[in-house]
């Protein structure tokens, strides 16, 4: 399968699969997620993201595991008590995204600009970031950084 590449044919496809969906090995490409996509509870492995757009798009207790975000903006995005798991999200940015209590093991991210979020008593084993750009002096309040690793990044209070 070629992946789902409009917003047409992820609603037609999360519509047949009913509410528990599990997506595996799909393809997206300059897909439009807004707050009328839920992504609550899915399942997604081994998919990929190319300049995706999340619009406070819910992710609330998905899981993810081994998917590639590239270029993608999350927006309002909540993932809060998700499992991201062995994720790279390169060169997005995310702006007032909810992480809270969200398990980040081994994901990584790399050059992306993190502003207003928060990953409040989140899990980050293994979680790195690199080359990015942080903002918010309360983001990671509470959250199990002493695993994750922290390289090149720039913090704005």
């Amino acid at each position: 399968m070629d992946g789902l590449r409009s917003h047409g044919d992820w609603a037609a496809s999360s519509e047949a699969m009913g509410s528990k969906l599990e997506l595996v090995g799909i393809i997206f490409d300059g897909a439009l997620f807004g707050s009328d996509i839920s992504f609550d509870s899915i399942v997604l492995s081994e998919c990929t993201f190319n300049r995706c757009l999340f619009a406070s798009s819910d992710f609330y207790a998905a899981f993810m595991a081994s998917g590639k975000f590239y270029y993608c903006e999350f927006s309002g995005a909540i993932f809060r008590k998700a499992s991201i798991n062995n994720c790279v999200f390169e060169n997005c940015r995310f702006d007032a995204v909810d992480f809270s209590k969200a398990d980040l093991s081994d994901s990584v991210f790399v050059n992306c600009l993190i502003s207003r979020c928060f990953f409040l008593r989140a899990f980050m084993s293994g979680a790195r970031f690199v080359g990015c750009t942080i903002e918010g002096a309360d983001t990671f309040a509470d959250s199990d950084t002493d695993t994750a690793e922290f390289s090149g990044v720039h913090f704005v209070t």
